[in-house]
């Protein structure tokens, strides 16, 4: 009977009935509907020229799969299971999408002279159109990077010493506090740190997060950044959602309480770029002078952009730092020697100066490998005319690819056998190594802000541990947390007992 109403006659027989007859469009749009996700499913398995990849059944039939991974905290760690199981250079993550695993291809997906342009769908999701980081027109993109490199080259980097020293004083004050014996949840304070450095240099006013929050380093920003990044991936994976959101009027969204910091901060980042177009000649803050001709909108998205790169990365990888020497305090120790034999008294040298230590340097390049802050694929489209072949098989031009740092950071033939494991004496080594660190990147869109995160970890690797040994808290390391396109620190946080070296 139900296969008899789907029938050409059964259709036309609606006619003559008059009830049914109204029924007769919306069973031929249902019927119609069918037919097309039906055939879009048997193309995408079966014809698609993607086809040919392993993956998921359910991943090539939709996005569902992915984002569904993605939300489940370790999507890097899922696709990596996928590549052993397969033994395949590409796995198919998307009906459109490939997750490369071979490193041979990372220099050919980002290389400097014609990059593979960012995938639009993908950094949509984030919601901040035109910025440095969301840009997908690689001329729109040149044309906004080449205004602000001047803010973040080696020398002008260089010439914000003080500026780090000033909120890592801060923070030294605070630590004291704990040097008693008491818990200090050092995740937070890092964040509070990093946070204070990036809102100087970017909005020409700290946001004092050091100072002003509670006992263990936890504000109402944190908190609501924490709110906001946890919905990422559904933005990443909803273009509707984003619809939604981007149409939603902004005093209705005001009117979340668990938002009500963020909506501070871009009231606060509007007021800095206001008071930024009276007044000239400030040593901070001035990034955004140099944007003339963009709008007000774009601008305090730029911004916005910067506190959110520029704070949770950073402080992840001194996280993760402090927690590797202290679980090996012999590599502490050789770093808090090789500290004292060159700081004298409590001013540190010039960052030029710290940054010809060899085995601070090492410490630092091997906390950025091993933290994977960013471990995710960064989504790019195979361009026209580019032979891309993997496993033999030609992915034609509009193709989605993606690397990792996971993927980079962990593979073996670049490290060695030990690649996950932390060992700062294999970048005294080799001289080569600098070549396989994709932290931040390579190529045309690298990260902008690399400079300002090296020369942070730098100094504050330097000031900690000269001045003080660590411990866990009641034998905690640090938790794992899930990976929002950058990775957090689970609860409770990294907590650890302060001690002052003697």
């Amino acid at each position: 009977m139900t296969l008899h109403l789907f029938t050409l006659p059964a259709l036309r027989s609606l006619d003559r009935h008059p009830y049914l007859n109204s029924l007769k469009w919306p069973i031929i749009l249902v019927l119609a509907s069918a037919v097309f996700y039906v055939s879009r499913i048997v193309y995408r398995i079966f014809l698609h020229p993607l086809s040919r990849f392993p993956g998921p059944r359910q991943a090539a039939i939709s996005s569902s799969w992915l984002k569904k991974a993605s939300k489940g905290g370790n999507v890097e760690g899922v696709i990596a299971q996928l590549h052993r199981h397969h033994k395949s250079a590409a796995i198919r993550i998307a009906p459109n999408e490939l997750h490369i695993d071979d490193v041979d291809y990372y220099k050919v997906i980002y290389n400097q002279t014609a990059p593979f342009p960012k995938n639009k769908d993908f950094y949509d999701g984030f919601q901040t159109p035109h910025t440095v980081f969301a840009e997908t027109d690689p001329a729109l993109h040149k044309i906004r990077r080449k205004k602000l490199n001047p803010f973040f080259s080696k020398s002008a980097v260089n010439s914000l010493q003080g500026l780090i020293e000033e909120k890592l004083g801060n923070l030294t004050k605070r630590l004291n506090a704990f040097a008693d014996g008491h818990t200090c949840n050092l995740s937070n304070a890092f964040r509070c740190l990093t946070a204070d450095v990036i809102s100087e240099y970017a909005f020409g006013s700290c946001l004092n997060l050091t100072l002003e929050s509670d006992d263990q380093f936890y504000s109402g920003f944190l908190k609501a950044f924490d709110t906001l990044t946890r919905g990422l991936w559904d933005f990443i994976y909803s273009p509707l959602l984003r619809k939604i959101s981007a149409n939603t009027p902004r005093r209705l969204a005001e009117m979340s309480t668990a938002l009500q910091p963020i909506f501070g901060l871009v009231a606060y980042a509007e007021a800095s770029l206001s008071s930024l177009k009276k007044f000239s000649g400030r040593k901070t803050g001035a990034i955004f002078e140099s944007l003339e001709g963009i709008s007000h909108q774009e601008a305090v998205a730029e911004a916005m952009d910067f506190f959110a790169a520029g704070t949770d990365t950073t402080a992840y990888t001194l996280c993760v730092a402090v927690t590797e020497l202290t679980k090996q305090p012999v590599i502490a120790d050789k770093l808090s020697i090789e500290l004292g034999s060159t700081v004298d008294g409590e001013d540190l040298p010039a960052l030029t100066r710290l940054e010809q230590l060899p085995y601070l340097t090492a410490c630092v390049k091997e906390s950025l490998r091993f933290a994977l802050a960013t471990p995710g694929r960064l989504p790019r489209i195979v361009p026209p005319g580019v032979a891309l072949v993997i496993n033999g098989i030609a992915v034609p031009a509009g193709t989605v690819v993606g690397m990792s740092a996971t993927t980079m950071h962990h593979n073996t033939r670049l490290w060695g056998d030990d690649a996950k494991v932390f060992r700062p004496e294999r970048w005294l080594a080799d001289e080569m190594l600098d070549q396989n660190m994709v932290a931040f990147s390579k190529g045309q869109r690298n990260c902008i802000g690399q400079n300002l995160a090296m020369a942070e970890i730098t100094l504050v690797l330097a000031r900690l541990f000269k001045d003080y040994r660590f411990e866990f808290a009641e034998g905690t390391a640090l938790p794992p947390g899930p990976d929002k396109f950058v990775v957090d620190v689970g609860h409770p946080g990294l907590l650890m007992l302060v001690k002052r070296r003697a």
